[in-house]
């Protein structure tokens, strides 16, 4: 077999099998060369390098062989040298003697050595071990190619006798082409440029992507050939459904072994699939190579008598175009395992077995079909399935481990390697290449240079035009590289940090046109209940999974509903925020409790969530938050979420307003116009659980301006597509609680799955779950999707609701109570799950026999489950599929589903890629886990809720506390405190009044510092406000601070508004001696006391360039009588504006020798409390209060820079 007679290399001649994924038929013909191609006068050699196997381990002294193969055919100085980074098996001499390859004539142009560089463990440079098992291929990664390939560099250096200025160009293809790249990376005085082709930069897990491309590519160059092929993908799923259908397929496809003689597990039957769709992967990949070719493959098709023998044409195409003939197809998931599950090293499948390491550890690029159900293949291929390929190949790798390693293994090598930030590259693809959507397409670096060629494939040009033009841009940039000087820059930072929108605020200072108070004041009105949308609410179906929703209290002794102080209104707010154009406005619902206030005293604000606020939070006595109130003398608010309830915006007719950074800053104009209309500026903490938990702490994170502090219970503060790891933590609360439990439930849905093969088994599970209609005859792949993503969600509710405070495995859990009904052990496993599916939807005949996308046409628009079905498309994902690998609830629960509902419901133009973009937007936006920007935010998560693994933990930010609860469920910290709460919830709820002490502490510092030019932060000494018994004044401690800690301590009574003291201190830079006489002065109507205090806390406080000798404290009237030797006089006064507020002016005293006016020279102005840490950053407090107005984010997202500190290693 030979190439297609147009096709040229751009690179070399031989293509690469290291992006060829194992599941490929013939993957050995991928290797023929055209000899006519080859100048057999260049002479090559072979060699070998030893290598250490372990560069960073010193102690390790194991080492391995590693081919290379050189040429000095057109050697003509030491000054350049070109060397082609191999990936698997694509270690040839070819690639050296290609006369047609970027690779040789650049050789030949600039004089240089050519060389080939055999990857580790690949072909013959392989370690000697005695097998092959998981732990042997520890050093398996890119990481350690990278360090080879400098390595040799190295070696070649001297071996060769290279000029001490030689230039290094690198070429790859495929993964060979990533190593190329990141070497220029990793050292870019060693390696002055590198070109690239075909090369996917990106790790991706769910590489659905791959899928999508081949379907578009396949749409665009003949629609009739797309159709037939989905017409038929739709056929064969059916067929698969009855025995007949099965025998049907296996004598077509040839199956060995038969379907009749295999088990109809999961596994095997999406392996089937994946191999069906092999041929059209393979063909799109490789058009117009290996005689292979869109256009053959669609003439196949449309010669073929019918569709489903259209799918068959496709593998037949391939299959006599590779080999020559018709070959058997071996699709069993059986074979694919074990053949690379040999650990033998003389197994003819080691080399599969080492891509496939690669794959599951670092790689990924899973090609499944999660894009959406009516996509080209259907949803047969779900990421579970690669999911139990790893657990099941390497079983000492994965041991008692879950699709948790994959995930995190895959995503640390991603954020390691980051954006690629290199420089001096040039990357070539092709614009019909499926390996392109993760490869680097575009640059705004004008040393990158990005190249997509249309209508290429995977590592083919097929046009002599776009040959030329691409190796001319080649052979320029080699100039550059090779003649020009070196460029040693590389982590270019390309992200810019997102900053807050501007929208006009009538009530700042800096506004032309302020709003009166009047105005303001007309924003508030009240309650008119036009409708009671709580009536709506509905609980009988699971919209797009369970919602991460705190659940209310309510009928139970917990409940104390207060009238006295309570008031629901309305707050006129704008539509939209953010687009001046738009000037209409909707009511918001809010409820408000004054029944605690005391003047001074702080707000409270609950944030609304997804669905209707009913204000048990705000009414009820006992609740956290009104038992706060009662302490810190609080008033507590509650601010409905726009759309939801009666907030409706407009009808709900526009839900594109209907978003979290909309309900942000409705949260902000709310807070704004509060404090206007009382005329107040008293600190504000908000509170959240679940979903508004998460605006609870972006509040803190985007307007520290307006909030000292934040509570953010079990929020999701990650978005995420497909959240398979909610599921895997529903099956684990399960197994914890009881192993019995958790496997009736596995053997209750394994028999479910056996049923729907067959048509009397389809007729028993009508009856059982009381369909109405039962299932049809030609049951289709997306009607067994909604029926397991209806009966999956009684075992959701019952773990993200298991209990409150006393932990979610006692006996009145829900996990407890489901468990006991399905463990009975009178009916069957699948008679169980059916009871437990049936008891929670209380017998109704609701759960989905087919479906049918004009339901949700019919859905009001006033729904919560419409709603926030739009609020996970456009922007948080959080769709919960059964993707986990080895799930109890099988792969039935594909995250294409999900994705199907959101095209359904709000337009086709919501598939995967555009969710995936709304989430990536969402992350960069708040910043995930990873980037959050916000501080004083005290998370708390229960470790069953499934929605804590999207929390946010081990902040490097100290003022961001998180805790992880033991043994309880969403949200349990919100509910009123029993005396029966496990002790894990007990310090939670501690944790969270700590901190909302600090806070307020902190709060009446900034407060105080605002009417000054110092900059004011708190450090420790005592606690600074005590309230005296009865109607007693609080005690508070300030003080003027330099770095050694020089404090003030007073206590008020009625101060008279006009008296004035002076602190009077003299130079002196030989040290520190500090006067510890206290001194008590009487005022006309109060007392006074200065207290000095000596603070010994540390080196960090010795760094002062102002030293403190003596301090006095002198009655203004006696300044008359001042020593001789003083310095400028400094005057505090003290002003009570209103109950419990001082506000401190530093000014320069009158003095006979000096009467001009000084600066502060303080560093800071302190408010003391117990707890929090002295602050060593003077300009601390000012990033507080302008982070998010003027500033840019404390930390940005990139580069990734961090990623590489691991020491060079050296031989």
């Amino acid at each position: 077999m030979i190439l297609h007679s147009i096709f040229l290399y751009l690179i070399f001649l031989l293509p690469v099998y290291s992006v060829i994924p194992n599941h490929f038929h013939f993957s050995d013909n991928f290797r023929k060369v055209d000899p006519s191609q080859l100048n057999e006068d260049i002479s090559v050699s072979l060699s070998y390098l030893i290598q250490p196997l372990d560069p960073l381990s010193p102690e390790s002294t194991k080492k391995f062989q590693q081919r290379y193969r050189y040429s000095e055919h057109f050697t003509s100085n030491k000054k350049a040298a070109f060397l082609y980074v191999s990936g698997p098996n694509d270690f040839d001499e070819a690639v050296l003697k290609s006369d047609g390859s970027s690779l040789v004539k650049a050789a030949e142009r600039f004089g240089a050595t050519i060389f080939a560089l055999e990857h580790r463990y690949y072909g013959n440079s392989t370690p000697k071990f005695e097998n092959f098992t998981s732990e042997s291929l520890q050093h398996l990664d890119s990481y350690h190619a990278i360090q080879d390939v400098i390595f040799f560099i190295e070696h070649a250096n001297t071996q060769f006798k290279m000029d001490s200025d030689v230039r290094w160009v690198l070429f790859g293809s495929g993964y060979g082409g990533i190593i190329a790249a990141e070497t220029r990376k990793w050292d870019p005085i060693t390696v002055s440029g590198v070109v690239a082709v075909s090369s996917p930069i990106e790790r991706e897990m769910d590489f659905w992507k791959y899928n999508n491309k081949v379907e578009k590519t396949i749409m665009k160059y003949d629609s009739s050939c797309y159709n037939k092929i989905k017409k038929g993908f739709r056929q064969v799923q059916d067929l698969m459904n009855f025995s007949e259908g099965r025998n049907e397929l296996s004598d077509l496809f040839e199956l060995n072994p038969p379907w009749n003689e295999r088990d109809l597990t999961l596994n095997e039957i999406q392996m089937f699939f994946l191999s069906i769709i092999a041929p059209f992967q393979q063909v799109v990949q490789y058009d117009n190579q290996f005689e292979l070719s869109i256009k053959g493959l669609c003439d196949a098709i449309h010669e073929s008598w019918d569709s489903v023998e259209a799918i068959h044409q496709a593998y037949v195409y391939l299959s006599t175009q590779l080999t020559g003939s018709m070959q058997q197809m071996n699709s069993t998931y059986e074979k694919f395992v074990n053949d690379l599950g040999s650990v033998d090293r003389k197994s003819a499948f080691t080399q599969k077995r080492f891509w496939q390491y690669q794959m599951c550890t670092e790689f990924g690029w899973f090609p499944t079909t999660n894009d959406n159900e009516d996509s080209l293949f259907g949803s047969v291929v779900p990421l579970s399935l690669f999911f139990n390929q790893c657990f099941d190949i390497f079983p000492d790798l994965y041991k008692n481990e879950t699709a948790i390693k994959i995930r995190d293994d895959i995503q640390k090598a991603k954020k390691f390697y980051g954006k690629y930030s290199g420089t001096n590259a040039v990357f070539i693809n092709g614009g019909n290449d499926p390996w392109r959507v993760l490869g680097r397409n575009v640059s705004d670096k004008f040393s990158v240079v990005t190249l997509t060629v249309p209508r290429a494939s995977h590592l083919g040009i097929y046009d002599q035009k776009e040959i030329q033009k691409v190796q001319e841009i080649v052979m320029e940039n080699i100039h550059v590289w090779v003649r020009g000087p070196k460029n040693s820059v590389t982590f270019m930072d390309t992200v810019e940090p997102w900053r807050r929108p501007e929208t006009h605020d009538a009530n700042s200072k800096n506004s032309k046109q302020k709003m009166s108070k009047q105005e303001n004041d007309d924003r508030f009105s009240k309650f008119v209940e036009k409708f009671s949308s709580e009536k709506e609410e509905s609980e009988d179906f699971h919209f797009f999974g369970m919602k991460p929703i705190a659940r209310m209290f309510r009928g139970d002794e917990d409940e104390e509903f207060d009238k006295e102080g309570m008031e629901i209104g309305m707050f006129r707010q704008r539509i939209d925020h953010f687009n001046n154009k738009n000037t209409k406005f909707f009511q918001q619902k809010y409820f408000k409790n004054s029944r605690f206030a005391r003047p001074g005293g702080p707000n409270f604000l609950m944030i609304g969530g997804e669905g209707p606020a009913r204000g048990s939070h705000v009414k009820n006595l006992n609740s956290s938050i009104m038992r706060r109130a009662k302490k810190y003398g609080a008033i507590v608010y509650l601010l409905e979420h726009r759309f939801y309830g009666d907030s409706v915006v407009a009808n709900n007719t526009d839900l594109s307003t209907l978003s979290s950074l909309q309900m942000l800053y409705d949260l902000a104009e709310f807070i704004k116009s509060v404090n206007f209309k009382s005329q107040t500026s008293n600190p504000w903490i908000t509170f959240g659980g679940s979903y508004p938990g998460s605006l609870s702490a972006w509040m803190r994170e985007i307007f520290p301006g307006l909030v000292i502090g934040a509570i953010a219970s079990s929020a999701p503060v990650l978005a995420k597509t497909d959240f398979y790891e909610y599921m895997m933590v529903v099956e684990n609360s399960f197994l914890r609680y009881d192993p019995a439990c958790y496997q009736e439930i596995k053997n209750g849905f394994d028999e479910i799955h056996d049923l729907f093969q067959t048509d009397s088994g389809r007729e028993k599970l009508s009856d059982l779950f009381k369909l109405n209609p039962s299932f049809r005859g030609n049951i289709s792949e997306i009607d067994k999707h909604f029926f397991f993503f209806d009966i999956i969600g009684p075992f959701q509710f019952a773990v993200q609701y298991a209990g409150r405070g006393s932990g979610g495995f006692v006996e009145d859990s829900k996990i407890a109570m489901l468990c006991r009904n399905i463990t009975n052990g009178t009916q069957s496993s699948v008679e169980n799950v059916a009871k437990v599916v049936l008891d929670d939807f209380k017998n109704k005949s609701i759960i989905h026999s087919f479906y049918d996308k004009n339901e949700w046409k019919q859905m009001k628009k006033t729904n919560e489950n419409y709603l926030w079905g739009w609020q996970t498309c456009s922007e948080f994902g959080y769709f919960q599929s059964a993707d986990s690998g080895n799930s109890i609830f099988g792969a039935m629960n594909p995250v294409s589903f999900q994705v199907q509902q959101c095209m359904d419901m709000f337009g086709k133009e919501y598939r995967r890629g555009k969710i995936e973009e709304n989430v990536e937007a969402t992350n960069y936006r708040y910043g995930g886990v990873d980037d959050f920007r916000g501080t004083n935010v005290v998370f708390i998560n229960g470790d069953v809720d499934p929605w804590h693994i999207l929390g946010l933990y081990n902040s490097t930010e100290k003022s961001v506390v998180s805790y992880l609860i033991n043994g309880t469920s969403h949200c349990v910290d919100l509910s009123p405190p029993r005396d029966n709460d496990i002790d894990g919830v007990k310090i939670a709820r501690k944790l969270v009044d700590d901190n909302i002490k600090i806070w307020l502490e902190q709060s009446a510092c900034l407060r105080i510092s605002t009417m000054t030019n110092a900059t004011v932060i708190c450090t420790s000494l005592d606690d600074w406000l005590t309230m005296a018994e009865g109607n007693g004044d609080p005690e508070i401690q300030l003080g003027l601070k330099s770095y050694h800690g020089l404090k003030f301590k007073y206590r008020i009574g009625n101060v008279n508004p006009q008296a004035r003291y002076v602190i009077r201190w003299n130079r002196n830079s030989q040290g520190i001696g500090f006067w510890r006489e206290t001194k008590t002065f009487l005022l006309p109507d109060g007392e006074l006391s200065f207290q000095h205090i000596e603070v010994k806390s540390g080196e960090e406080l010795l760094r002062e360039e102002v030293y403190f000798e003596k301090i006095f404290f002198e009655n203004r009237e006696k300044l008359g009588n001042r020593p001789q030797r003083n310095p400028p006089n400094y005057i505090i006064t003290l002003t009570c504006r209103i109950k419990y507020f001082v506000s401190v002016v530093i000014t320069n005293a009158e003095n006979y020798r000096d009467t001009s006016t000084h600066g502060i020279q303080f560093q800071y102005f302190i408010a003391v409390n117990a707890n929090a840490p002295l602050v060593k950053n003077t300009r601390e407090s000012q990033k507080i209060e302008d982070r998010h107005d003027s500033a840019p984010p404390k930390r940005r997202p990139t580069p990734r820079k961090t990623g590489f500190k691991h020491p060079r290693p050296t031989k």
